[in-house]
């Protein structure tokens, strides 16, 4: 009798962690929309939040950068206009950013996503060249970008800094970054938000634009779901490939870097890191940090000259 409980028990046990996992880590009965709207400038909370669309009529090439989850274009605005002497530079603002937390609460990572693809075609079918960087969730972005476009339309070359796509990740890496986020579904239907502690204004630079003190739960659970569809993919990206990450990272878990390098297809394919624990930073802002930035623009520069003079890379895929 007793061993018929304990069958009874692993197995009800089994069901109510399947169902856990089917409504919190898959698309199960989840819908989101794919049609946005952009923000007027006039709501705009910052002038600092304004894209950026620079042309360069010596060029037929563009540089189309993406900024992170709560971000806006300021935070990669000195890097991309470290280029536009020599490219086409295009720096969107998703929907439901640069705005209000109550505009963000109405968007989700499908209308991000695909904005960000309205624009990649824009200009793809415009100019001859194409190069995509973004960083963080804006990495992630361009990484799907070309997962989809890994034939006609396909970018030039992708840098991706700082881009996760998993969090947490306890089967493959042994990685536990945050037990809540295996819960985001349940959460939202309880919760629509936890509150964040605001980084404090950083003397290396770091001078963010974006929404702070707030997390929103459903808008989580959106970029979980999203982390997941692109981590499925990743072998479908051909494109040559920049990834920078740094150790130490505590928003994005430094090992995406090497698992992103053994999942792709890409042929050609550079890693950097960088270690922000030197300079006992809480964020990953590489694009921003005195310490980093000139570091990045210089390993973006190499990316691309080596891409047009056909130089091979350094570091082999066989090497990760």
């Amino acid at each position: 009798m007793k061993k018929s409980y304990w069958i009874t028990g692993v197995f009800l046990l089994g069901i109510l962690w399947f169902l856990v996992y089917l409504c919190n880590e898959t698309d199960f009965c989840y819908n989101e929309p794919t049609k946005y709207v952009l923000s007027n400038e006039t709501q705009w909370f910052s002038p600092e939040v304004a894209p950026v669309f620079n042309t360069c009529p010596k060029t037929d090439a563009v540089f189309i950068f993406f900024h992170g989850y709560k971000g806006s274009p300021h935070n990669l605005k000195k890097i991309a206009n470290h280029f536009s002497d020599k490219y086409n530079v295009v720096l969107p603002l998703y929907p439901g950013h640069g705005t209000t937390e109550e505009d963000f609460q109405q968007t989700y990572f499908s209308q991000w996503r695909a904005y960000a693809r309205d624009v990649y075609l824009e200009y793809r079918k415009k100019y001859a060249t194409v190069y995509i960087c973004g960083m963080s969730m804006g990495g992630m972005i361009a990484l799907s970008l070309g997962e989809e476009f890994n034939a006609e339309y396909s970018p030039d070359g992708i840098i991706a800094i700082s881009a996760p796509v998993f969090m947490n990740n306890l089967l493959g890496q042994g990685l536990l970054y945050d037990w809540r986020l295996y819960f985001t579904r349940f959460m939202s239907w309880i919760i629509t938000e936890i509150k964040e502690t605001k980084a404090e204004a950083d003397k290396d630079g770091a001078l963010w634009a974006g929404y702070e003190g707030r997390n929103f739960i459903r808008q989580v659970h959106s970029l979980k779901l999203a982390m997941r569809r692109v981590n499925n993919k990743l072998s479908r990206l051909k494109a040559p490939l920049l990834l920078m990450h740094s150790k130490g990272d505590k928003t994005s878990p430094f090992q995406n870097l090497f698992y992103i390098a053994n999942q792709v297809s890409s042929d050609l394919i550079r890693i950097r890191i960088f270690d922000l624990r030197k300079w006992e930073h809480d964020r990953h802002l590489l694009t921003l940090y005195h310490s980093t930035r000139d570091q990045v623009i210089s390993e973006i520069e190499g990316f691309i000259n080596d891409l047009s003079s056909g130089e091979s890379f350094d570091i082999p895929k066989s090497a990760y």
